[in-house]
């Protein structure tokens, strides 16, 4: 089948912007631009959200999404920066046992895990977050909650033991 003029004119124009995309993704190891970002004098960024979108409806070509995957494309760029942020989660409550809860604390590895949260309550508050992001995170609070508990526990005994030792030097029992 021939094509006509105006999708000749549509191929040509995804072609330009994929080449443009393709030079963005050897510069900066992806192809998830910022919105406004403009490469070679391509705004590959509205292009890239142009395209999650005929993804999303399902109108995208087959061809073309082939092509997209070839630079590793992003087609679902918030699950990906949901797992991103979640494994960082994870990470945190590992090394302090506990879920950001200040601005002071909120930044970790470069993200802000507190406003990711904060962003997380809103759409559970709305009824729109994903089932298993709120099981993840559910999981994630009570995990924080045992081990504060076993850090408390664990800073209790060392405090009684300590206090047990001057009072037993205080009687003459025990050197320090």
């Amino acid at each position: 089948m021939k094509k006509t003029k105006l999708q000749e004119i549509y191929e040509d124009k995804f072609n330009d912007n994929w080449n443009a995309l393709l030079s963005y993704w050897k510069e900066h190891g992806h192809a998830s631009p910022p919105h406004n970002a403009v490469w070679d004098y391509y705004n590959v960024g509205t292009f890239v959200s142009n395209v999650r979108t005929q993804f999303k409806k399902r109108t995208l070509s087959p061809e073309r999404e082939h092509k997209l995957r070839i630079l590793n494309f992003d087609f679902t760029p918030m699950a990906s920066n949901n797992e991103r942020r979640l494994k960082l989660l994870r990470e945190y409550v590992q090394e302090f046992g506990r879920l950001p809860t200040t601005p002071e604390n909120g930044k970790y590895k470069g993200e802000n895990l507190l406003s990711f949260l904060a962003s997380k309550r809103v759409a559970y508050k709305k009824g729109t977050l994903d089932e298993n992001l709120v099981r993840e995170l559910e999981e994630l609070n009570e995990r924080s909650e045992k081990l504060r508990e076993w850090r408390h526990q664990k800073l209790k005994s060392s405090i009684d033991y300590w206090e047990s030792r001057r009072a037993a030097k205080r009687r003459g029992q025990v050197e320090l």
